[in-house]
C-alpha cells in the first residue's frame, strides 16, 4: 500500500482522503452511480472481464462503466505496465484501474468524487497494488514519483478543474511532468475534434451540439478537445518532447482495435478492415448519417491522412518514445464470454508482418457441438480482406447487381475447392467437414486473383450444410451493407440469398433460411454472455439509410407523384369541359384523389423538410432555379 499520511491524507473506509479538499463537483447523477455502486458492491466477479458486470448493462453509463471493452484501451500496452508505478487521474469508477490493478502495476488512482473513489476502490478491492485517493488534481500533493501517469477522459475537462491560470491545459501538464521519473510518460486519452464521425453527424461528446468542435467554438471555461497537431504542440510547449500517437477504434470508450502511427504508414498492413467495421460499433453514433464512413475511410487512407481524421487518440508523451513495436492490436471480447475473449496483436519483426494471439479468459470444459480454437503465432497474410472488397464493389455496382453476385460466385468457388467439390455434385443436401465452419467471406484475404483463408477460430464437431456455411458469409454480409439501401429489383433479404445464390448455380429455399438462421443464432448464443437472436429478418430488408438515399428516395417518389399529378390534372380539367364523359370516370377521379393525398403527404412530412437543404444545394449544382 501506497503511504500518503506524510502528505496530509487520511485513511477512510479504505480510500486516502484530504479532510480539507473542496467539495468535487463532477458527477453522472445520484441515480446512476448508486446503481454503479450496488452492482460492483454485489459482483463475486470484478474483473475487467466479468460476464456478471455485462449482464448488468443497460444503458450508456452503466456499458461505459462495466463494458469489457474499457480495458482494450490499456492491453496492447501490458509489457510496458508491470511493475510499474502508475498514477491514474481521474479514475472514475475504476473500469481502467482494475486493468492497470490486473496488469500488475503499482496503482494509485485520484479520483474527486468520494462517492466514485468508493465505487473505485471496491471494483479493485481484492487487488491489493491498487490504492484509490478522493482528491482533486489541482490539489494533490505527494512526494512518490509515477512511471506513468493516465488520463483517459480527463484532459478535456482542465478548463472546468484547473483554476487560477490562463493555460488549464499546459498547468495540468507542468503538474503532472513533476510527479513524473525521469523516463516517465504521460498518456492521455481524448476525443479528436476532427473526428471522421463528427464529420458524418455525430454531435460533439461533451457539449452534446453538431460540429461544436469541428468549428472551434470552444472556450476557456467548456469542455475542450483538440486536433493531433494541437495536441502535439500543446504536449511539445509543456515540455514532453516525444509524442506517440495511437488511433482506437470506434473510439477511446469502447475500443475493439488500436492501430500505432507505424501501423497506418506501413503499406503492406491492411489497417482498412480494422477500422471500417468498426464505425458501426459506436453506441454514440446517430443512426442516420451525412455519409458513409466506411466509404470515406477509403480515400482518407489513400492520402495517408488516417491519423488525423481518427475518432479518438492515445498518446504516449515524455523525455523518451514508448518502448512498443505494435502495428495494431484487435480485441474481440464484447458480448462474448469471459473463456471466448480474444486478443490478436500485429507487430513487425525481420521485416515481416507477423500475428499473436491469445486467449483471455479462462478456459472451461466445453460441452457443446461448435469447438473454440486460437493460433498462438503465424504470418500476416498480404492483401485485401474479401469482405471489404466486396463492400467497396457493391456500392460502386449497386446499380448492377449482377456483377456483384459474379464477384461473390469466385467466392464459392473458392470454397469448393477448398472443399473438394465439384459443382455438379452440390446440392442443397450436401454436407462438409465442420472445420469449414468458419469459412466465410470475413476470413478470406485476397492477393490479385489469389484466395487464402485465415482466422479460423471456430469448428463445428460434426459435419454442416454447404448451404448454410455460404449463408453465413451472405447474411452478415447484407446485415453490414443494410444502411445504404438495397439494389434494384431485391425487395427482401431472402430474395438478396436467393439472387446470389442463383448465380452460384444453387437454389435455396425459405425453409432453408430460416433453419440457418435458427442454427446460427442457437451457435451465438452459446458463445454470447446475454441470450440473443440476431436481428435479421428474411421478409424485410436490413438497416438504415445514410441521408443521401433517403434523399434520393423522397424525390424520385416526389417526381413519380409529380408526373402522375401533373396527368390527373390534365385529365381533370379535360372532363370539367365534357360533363356527360364523368359518371364514366369514377375510377379515374378516385386514383387522382390517392395520388394528390400522397403527393401532399409527402411534401408536409418531416423526412421532406429535413431534406429541403439537400434539394435546395442539388439545385444550385445543377444551375437550376430555387423554389
Amino acid at each position: 500500500m501506497i503511504d500518503l499520511k506524510n502528505n496530509g491524507y487520511v485513511l477512510q473506509n479504505h480510500i486516502w482522503v484530504n479532510p480539507e479538499s473542496d467539495k468535487f463537483n463532477y458527477s453522472d447523477g445520484d441515480e446512476v452511480e448508486n446503481r454503479i455502486a450496488k452492482i460492483i458492491n454485489e459482483a463475486n466477479d470484478l474483473s475487467s472481464l466479468s460476464d456478471e458486470l455485462e449482464l448488468q448493462i443497460n444503458d450508456w453509463p452503466s456499458l461505459y462503466y462495466l463494458d469489457k471493452r474499457r480495458g482494450n484501451l490499456i492491453r496492447p500496452f501490458k509489457d510496458n505496465f508491470k511493475n510499474k508505478k502508475i498514477l491514474e487521474v481521474g479514475a472514475g469508477c475504476g473500469s481502467v484501474t482494475r486493468v492497470l490493478g490486473e496488469i500488475g502495476a503499482e496503482v494509485l488512482a485520484l479520483e474527486g468524487s468520494k462517492r466514485r473513489a468508493q465505487i473505485c476502490k471496491s471494483r479493485c478491492r481484492d487487488l491489493h497494488n491498487v490504492d484509490v485517493i478522493c482528491e482533486n488534481i489541482n490539489n494533490f500533493q505527494c512526494d512518490i514519483t509515477f512511471d506513468y501517469i493516465v488520463m483517459v477522459g480527463v484532459f478535456e475537462y482542465a478548463n472546468l478543474f484547473i483554476t487560477n491560470t490562463n493555460n488549464a491545459q499546459n498547468t495540468m501538464l507542468e503538474k503532472c511532468k513533476k510527479m513524473l521519473n525521469k523516463n516517465g510518460q504521460i498518456i492521455i486519452a481524448i476525443e479528436n475534434k476532427l473526428g471522421i464521425k463528427y464529420f458524418a453527424g455525430a454531435k460533439e461528446d461533451h457539449l452534446s451540439a453538431h460540429s461544436l468542435g469541428i468549428e472551434g467554438r470552444y472556450n476557456n471555461r467548456t469542455v475542450r478537445t483538440f486536433s493531433k497537431l494541437e495536441l502535439t504542440n500543446i504536449l511539445k510547449m509543456a515540455g514532453f518532447e516525444y509524442c506517440s500517437f495511437f488511433a482506437p477504434f470506434p473510439d477511446y470508450k469502447t475500443p475493439n482495435t488500436i492501430i500505432s502511427e507505424q501501423g497506418f504508414a506501413n503499406e503492406l498492413f491492411d489497417t482498412n478492415s480494422l477500422v471500417i467495421n468498426s464505425f458501426r460499433k459506436d453506441y454514440q453514433l446517430p443512426r442516420t448519417l451525412n455519409f458513409s464512413p466506411e466509404l470515406c475511410w477509403d480515400s482518407i487512407e489513400k492520402e495517408q491522412i488516417q491519423m488525423n481524421f481518427a475518432n479518438s487518440f492515445l498518446i504516449f508523451a515524455g523525455q523518451t518514445p514508448i518502448d512498443n513495436n505494435i502495428l495494431a492490436a484487435h480485441y474481440s471480447v464484447n458480448g462474448r464470454k469471459n473463456e471466448f475473449a480474444k486478443e490478436k496483436i500485429f507487430y513487425e519483426l525481420g521485416g515481416k508482418i507477423n500475428v499473436s494471439a491469445q486467449i483471455l479468459g479462462t478456459t472451461k470444459n466445453n460441452n457443446s457441438n461448435i469447438n473454440h480454437r486460437v493460433i498462438p503465432h503465424e504470418q500476416y497474410e498480404y492483401g485485401a480482406n474479401y469482405a471489404d472488397y466486396l463492400y467497396y464493389y457493391y456500392m460502386r455496382e449497386a446499380d448492377n447487381f449482377e456483377v456483384f453476385c459474379m464477384e461473390f460466385a469466385k467466392f464459392y468457388n473458392f470454397l469448393l475447392g477448398k472443399c473438394q467439390l465439384s459443382a455438379q455434385e452440390i446440392n442443397e443436401n450436401t454436407k462438409i467437414d465442420g472445420s469449414f465452419f468458419d469459412f466465410t467471406i470475413f476470413n478470406t484475404i485476397k492477393n490479385e486473383n489469389h484466395f487464402s483463408i485465415i482466422d479460423q477460430e471456430w469448428e463445428y464437431k460434426y459435419e454442416i450444410p454447404l448451404f448454410y456455411v455460404l449463408y453465413r458469409s451472405v447474411s452478415y454480409f447484407i446485415a453490414r451493407i443494410g444502411y445504404h439501401g438495397k439494389p434494384m429489383g431485391v425487395e427482401n433479404n431472402y430474395e438478396f440469398i436467393k439472387k446470389l445464390y442463383e448465380y452460384c448455380g444453387l437454389n435455396v429455399s425459405f425453409e432453408n433460411c430460416v433453419m440457418f438462421q435458427q442454427l446460427e443464432n442457437t451457435i451465438q448464443n452459446f458463445i454470447s454472455v446475454a441470450k440473443r437472436d440476431l436481428n435479421f429478418e428474411l421478409h424485410t430488408h436490413t438497416g438504415e439509410y445514410i441521408v443521401y438515399n433517403m434523399y434520393n428516395t423522397l424525390q424520385g417518389a416526389h417526381n413519380e407523384l409529380q408526373g402522375s399529378y401533373n396527368q390527373l390534372q390534365a385529365e381533370h380539367n379535360q372532363l370539367q369541359t365534357h360533363p356527360s364523359e364523368l359518371p364514366k370516370n369514377n375510377n379515374l377521379q378516385n386514383e387522382y384523389n390517392i395520388l394528390l393525398q400522397n403527393y401532399n403527404k409527402i411534401l408536409e412530412s418531416k423526412s421532406w423538410r429535413i431534406t429541403r437543404p439537400l434539394r435546395v444545394f442539388m439545385r444550385l449544382l445543377r444551375g437550376q432555379p430555387l423554389k
